[in-house]
């Protein structure tokens, strides 16, 4: 994207939540608190004990004690090192100043282009960094822009567990949060031969690391963060589970066990768990142990098994504690080395997945394109798939934003099925989520099987006009006409001249209003309803002499106007056909294979599966009647045909049916 195509900036806004986060946690400070005066917004601790935290007004300054009339009209008075005044008060300060730093990195000539890059992408928080970054950029701080590290279990030794202590307190002190695996450090009572005494236990030191955590201030906004586990066959595991459920103990971190398969498997098998250490007295142990049972075992060292348990025991204790205190959680360690995208040996692609702006997307307010959706540039309340374990229907989502030009391909499957994304973009498989790069030829992947999603505009009438119109109708010379042939003319022309004058009684001038009625057309089996404010109502919904696709007021529509333009479109154009031993099927031909992919979409809208055969029939010259009774060659278009058959056909049937009755008696049967 050039600079000349850049968007203006939107008022990038937050919600009284979101701002007393980016004052209190992002924005810039004034750390030597030296510019607070009368009129300033500022953040306050209003409880001392829990250290909650408000926004308020300096409404008097005198001897370090500062008065704030906080936002619900409380005044209070606390001393000056109990408040913070933050340099930015508006959230396009921070993304300014980080967008700046973010391009300081470039060189000098090319620092304003990327500056106004970066600025645009923050804006309206279409892509947010992470909360070390919103803190950091642009600042002469010594932060790191990194939220999270995980450092080396510490050594079993009292130097390594105080080299721990300094790397993360370094850590913290520059904003980052530390992750430690205490699994490395001797059990509770286990001898220590240089001092000829006893461990005190991991969890003992975990409550070290924890204290510490409560005194580091990170980056001048928040306490340190701490991340303690233990794995499951540690012999310390039981009284590491319940440390947070003694007052005291731990309280600066989060917990969490580290699960292996086996450890599952004993658990389902009600199985023995043996509880293990390394043998302290092996002549390398100091050396070589960094905490890695399973490398230290296929080394051929010994272990000691300090107690057997139930694994059922460890599992239920951690269930009773996590119900109790929220805590431990859980880390599946095999699982995560198995599938996570940055695992050591795994190469690293990470770029954002795209689709491009035709692409529908299932909403609360119907099939919407993802263009339009950006155009809106607002959250999207999306239709969640339950089979991926969802409880809720829908769930709002970000906006959708524009990321730059990148090569697209197009995923077709057999039926007639596509979409059109990024290589790095994820397709749900029976293997699970899969980049489109890496899919094969033969996969199957993921449609919906239930209803989708509708909006609330469109009634059953206007579907059914519209479908009509797009199956047997015409449009040209600014009138719109209906054609009905045979038992149509009886059963469905009247039907729709009432659909007709409902639907464009709006558009008629009260004086010259009138009925519109079938007229039957001289030597030919055939009644047409036609008026140019049907023409009108066509144009209004996207339907011209050149255009005949499923309008996007259709897609977007509620389900009484999908299911009225579904029905029309089979009775004009669709089949049921028995099939003998190939079994019946249902039918739709059209020389427009956008027509049939678009319906192959509504279709599945309503859980309705089916398969889009193209050139059913090749084009070429055919003899088709010259309307003097005889025959003519004509050039044909290609012919394709929508087929639904098997179960779909009893879907379709009960939700969307034939509006003749000898078809549906047919399809019933």
């Amino acid at each position: 994207m050039s600079l000349e195509t850049l968007p203006k900036l939107k008022k990038t806004t937050l919600h009284p939540l979101g701002e007393k986060i980016f004052l209190d946690r992002y924005a810039l400070k004034d750390g030597t608190k030296s510019t607070v005066q009368v009129g300033d917004t500022v953040i306050v601790a209003v409880n001392l004990e829990t250290g909650q935290r408000e926004i308020g007004t300096v409404i008097g300054l005198e001897n370090g004690t500062v008065k704030i009339a906080l936002r619900d009209g409380e005044v209070v008075e606390r001393a000056l090192e109990h408040i913070d005044k933050p340099l930015e008060t508006d959230p396009a300060q921070m993304l300014d100043r980080v967008a700046r730093g973010v391009a300081e990195i470039e060189a000098p000539e090319k620092q304003e282009e990327w500056r106004q890059k970066f600025r645009w992408l923050l804006d309206e928080w279409k892509f947010v960094p992470g909360g070390r970054i919103l803190t950091a950029a642009g600042t002469d701080q010594d932060l790191t822009y990194y939220n999270c590290y995980v450092i080396p279990s510490p050594r079993d030794s009292r130097k390594g567990i105080i080299d721990t202590l300094s790397q993360m307190t370094e850590i913290m002190s520059r904003g980052g949060g530390v992750g430690i695996n205490l699994s490395s450090l001797r059990p509770h009572h286990a001898y220590v031969r240089g001092v000829n005494g006893r461990s005190s236990g991991s969890v003992s030191w975990g409550e070290l690391y924890s204290f510490v955590t409560g005194l580091i201030e990170q980056g001048g906004s928040r306490r340190g963060a701490l991340m303690l586990i233990l794995n499951v066959w540690h012999p310390d595991v039981l009284e590491f589970i319940t440390s947070k459920r003694q007052m005291g103990r731990i309280t600066n971190a989060n917990i969490s066990v580290g699960i292996t398969d086996k450890f599952m498997e004993a658990v389902r098998a009600d199985a023995d768990w043996d509880l293990v250490f390394p043998d302290t007295s092996y002549p390398d142990y100091d050396d070589t142990w960094d905490g890695n049972l399973d490398a230290w075992l296929a080394a051929g060292k010994p272990v000691i098994v300090h107690k057997t348990v139930k694994a059922r025991q460890i599992w239920d204790t951690i269930i009773e504690s996590a119900w109790a205190s929220a805590e431990p959680g859980v880390f599946f360690v095999e699982r995560y080395n198995k599938m996570s995208n940055s695992w050591y040996y795994a190469p690293i692609l990470c770029t954002n997945p795209c689709v491009t702006g035709d692409t529908l997307i299932y909403t609360a307010q119907g099939l919407v394109r993802a263009d339009e959706l950006y155009a809106a540039g607002k959250n999207v309340d999306l239709v969640l798939d339950r089979r991926f374990g969802c409880t809720q229907t829908t769930t709002e989502a970000s906006p959708v934003f524009w990321t730059g030009k990148k090569q697209v391909y197009r995923l077709q499957t057999k039926e007639g099925y596509y979409i059109r994304a990024t290589a790095d973009h994820r397709i749900m498989t029976p293997r699970g989520w899969v980049a489109l790069k890496d899919l094969q030829p033969g996969d199957s992947v993921h449609i919906l099987s239930r209803k989708g999603s509708f909006g609330v505009e469109g009634s059953l009438a206007l579907g059914r006009v519209l479908g009509w119109l797009v199956g047997d109708g015409t449009i040209k010379k600014n009138e719109a006409v209906l054609s009905f042939f045979g038992e149509e003319k009886q059963e469905l022309a009247p039907l729709f001249a009432e659909h007709v004058n409902e639907l464009v009684a709006p558009l008629t001038a009260a004086k010259r209003r009138y009925k519109i009625a079938p007229i039957n057309v001289k030597d030919r089996d055939e009644a047409r309803i036609g008026s140019t404010r049907l023409y009108r109502l066509a144009s209004q919904y996207g339907l011209t002499e050149t255009k005949h696709r499923v309008p996007d007021s259709i897609l977007r529509g509620s389900e009484a106007v999908q299911r009225g333009f579904l029905q029309a479109l089979f009775t004009a154009d669709g089949t049921f056909q028995d099939g003998g031993d190939k079994g019946a099927s249902i039918r739709l031909a059209s020389n427009s294979l956008e027509l049939l992919e678009d319906t192959q979409r509504l279709l599945l809208n309503f859980g309705i599966a089916s398969r889009i055969y193209r050139n059913r029939r090749e084009a070429g010259y055919r003899p088709m009647p010259d309307g003097q009774g005889g025959l003519k060659p004509y050039w044909c278009q290609a012919q394709h045909e929508l087929v639904i058959s098997k179960q779909n056909m009893v879907v379709f049937a009960d939700e969307i049916g034939f509006l003749m009755s000898y078809k549906q008696e047919a399809l019933r049967s």
